[in-house]
């Protein structure tokens, strides 16, 4: 049974894309990376839940798709 109650550091930062400021956070370390997209009208904020219990063995990207969470539209 894996520990989940070690504390990583959350990164939240904003890249380019087409143009268009997106917000992603990031959390955990080491392979495989998954990306967590979140559902219409959702956020990065939606996947905090799971990405915690993942953090230990996964990195964990979760964006704010244009226009929701901290993303321009």
């Amino acid at each position: 049974m894996t520990d989940h109650s070690t504390r990583f550091e959350e990164m939240t930062m904003q890249r380019i894309i087409c143009d268009r400021p997106l917000n992603i956070v990031e959390r955990g370390k080491g392979t495989p990376s998954l990306i967590f997209l979140h559902y219409f009208a959702g956020s990065s904020a939606s996947w905090s839940e799971v990405m915690t219990q993942l953090q230990g063995t996964t990195h964990c990207i979760a964006p704010d798709l244009p226009g929701f969470g901290e993303s321009q539209p």
